[in-house]
């Protein structure tokens, strides 16, 4: 950058020049700040381009402004995709009903409390109520699902004549069941998310015989957690792609 930081004369290449760029013969280079005359130059000439130059400075920074806001818009980066399309569906609702399309977006399974956290706070919710509606609409649905299997497993152990499963129902049964007994119920609730969704997670630990009152409670801690994280991240990286 010295080249930008000196007076040149004429004829002198610059790195614009070196580039590929030539500048006409006979032709100075432009300066972009004011510099000091050199020993026996006039220095009346110079003092008036130097105005000239700190006159159009403000031109120039309404011009970076609006290069600045030429950036891709929230709309351009998610245009059709999923989180847009609930988003247009949960903004159309109107405020006096919005958050009830943020929790039941929480209980659809793979969008889940993250996913609608994320929507409400695209529609402009504040970020720690779009989380918490999104967790209520995930849990509402986890429990539903919590206390449908203990009834079933209930009924089953009762009549002691189990559902066959195909070999490879079994087989991820019991892989799963594996795990199960590996981390407990904490671990399975709070790192289930990153393999499946909580609305099977939780059915399924209660398949295992796990106390329905401790899945439920693990499974609302982990559902807040990964709420946060999720609508967190998710607004991070809207943010960074749009700058």
């Amino acid at each position: 950058m010295r080249h930008l930081r000196r007076g040149r004369g004429p004829g002198v290449a610059t790195g614009a020049s070196r580039a590929g760029a030539r500048w006409p013969a006979g032709a100075s280079t432009p300066e972009i700040i004011p510099r000091i005359p050199r020993q026996g130059e006039d220095a009346a000439p110079l003092l008036r381009k130097n105005e000239d130059m700190i006159e159009s400075l403000p031109a120039l920074t309404d011009s970076l402004t609006v290069l600045a806001s030429t950036g891709p818009t929230q709309e351009d980066l998610l245009g059709d995709t999923w989180i847009g399309s609930m988003r247009d569906w949960a903004d159309a609702l109107g405020a006096a009903v919005q958050w009830l399309g943020v929790i039941a977006i929480g209980a659809i399974p793979l969008l889940e409390a993250y996913g609608a956290g994320l929507v409400g706070v695209l529609i402009e919710m504040p970020f720690f109520l779009a989380v918490l509606l999104g967790a209520i609409g995930n849990f509402l649905c986890v429990a539903v699902l919590v206390f449908a299997a203990h009834g079933t497993r209930s009924a089953v152990t009762a009549r002691q004549e189990p559902k066959p499963r195909t070999p490879r129902q079994q087989k991820r049964r019991e892989k799963a069941k594996r795990t199960f007994d590996r981390f407990g119920v904490p671990g399975v609730a709070l790192l289930g998310p990153l393999a499946l969704p909580s609305q099977f997670t939780a059915p399924l630990m209660v398949s295992f015989g796990a106390n329905r009152n401790a899945v439920l409670l693990w499974m609302f801690v982990s559902i807040v957690v990964w709420a946060v994280i999720g609508a967190f991240l998710g607004i991070a990286i809207i943010n960074l792609a749009a700058q």
